[in-house]
């Protein structure tokens, strides 16, 4: 198409492009499928009929799964998520219309990743309740099956325990390595005025700075190069978002400090180590994301006035 952009009508009588369309939906998993769907979509879009079809079918939208499944983690491994960066860059700006879409995308993909970080309305469970009207409840007669049944129980319990463990630190990897390829890909793309405008429009920041505080991290994250590499994309920000910026990050970082004060009341005089486990955790995160939150703001203040402003306006909380 880009050598004889006349032959698109002969493409679409064969139905290329609404296969190639569909087909990325579950495009291959390795790097050299993954990176030439960009430029791929470029080329449909020269055409007026192929542009509305990549907008129709939000096309763009496959991204959201190429950043956010296993599938594709090695696929994305080396310098993948700047080449799709800078394809789609470049994408965006042959076809401004598009602009929209794939802010949305990025937006998605960081909402996806908070969310397999632990990042959900907790409020809206409802806990089971032991003591409700549905509950059976054992006779006398039954008593030696059921403390067998708990012997069972307990055995499974420990079992199931360690395969949990195991589970979360294999989750954990995943998530780091999500949570690094999404920061590679909003580095190179929030470089251009028009899309880190409608990024910051469209509340993008909040949805970066959600991850700094995912419950799903490792309690080490706060000293890990990818917990470092998550400052790059605000270093992409022009200065005429630094004051939407800078009230983002204050203000996340404020909350951040409450929860952390608030936290450490319950210490009083005792030792952390003394601490319940599930308080110590609680604690060491608060930390831990504090720890982000203050050295994301340390970034901001070395390239732009307005943070300090920001923070100085803060008052005592602060």
């Amino acid at each position: 198409i880009h050598k004889d952009p006349t032959c698109f009508q002969t493409l679409e009588s064969a139905g290329l492009p609404a296969a190639f369309l569909e087909s990325i939906n579950e495009v291959l998993p390795s790097s050299e499928a993954v990176s030439c769907i960009p430029h791929s979509l470029d080329a449909l879009c020269l055409n007026n009929a192929g542009l509305q079809a990549v907008k129709e079918r939000n096309a763009l939208h496959c991204f959201v799964k190429i950043f956010t499944s296993k599938l594709y983690l090695r696929a994305l491994a080396n310098e993948t998520p700047s080449l799709l960066a800078s394809g789609l860059d470049e994408l965006m700006r042959h076809a401004p219309s598009l602009r929209g879409d794939g802010v949305d995308a990025c937006i998605e993909i960081l909402n996806t990743i908070a969310a397999m970080g632990g990042y959900v309305d907790t409020c809206s469970k409802q806990p089971h309740n032991e003591n409700d009207g549905n509950a059976s409840v054992p006779m006398e007669a039954d008593s030696e099956v059921v403390e067998q049944q708990l012997e069972v129980a307990t055995v499974e319990v420990g079992l199931q325990s360690e395969a949990t463990h195991c589970d979360v630190e294999t989750s954990e990897s995943f998530l780091l390595e999500f949570i690094h390829n999404a920061a590679r890909l909003l580095e190179a793309l929030l470089q251009n005025a028009d899309t880190s405008r409608i990024f910051v429009e469209k509340k993008g920041v909040e949805a970066i700075l959600d991850l700094f505080s995912l419950p799903n991290l490792p309690v080490s994250f706060g000293g890990s190069s990818v917990a470092h590499s998550m400052s790059s994309p605000f270093r992409a920000f022009s200065p005429s978002h630094a004051i939407p910026l800078s009230r983002a990050v204050c203000n996340a970082l404020r909350k951040s400090l409450a929860s952390t004060i608030e936290t450490l009341s319950v210490l009083a005089d005792a030792k952390i180590s003394d601490m319940p486990i599930s308080e110590r955790t609680k604690l060491v995160r608060c930390l831990s994301s504090t720890e982000l939150y203050l050295s994301l703001s340390s970034v901001l203040v070395r390239s732009t006035n307005t943070t300090m402003t920001e923070l100085s306006a803060g008052g005592i909380d602060v």
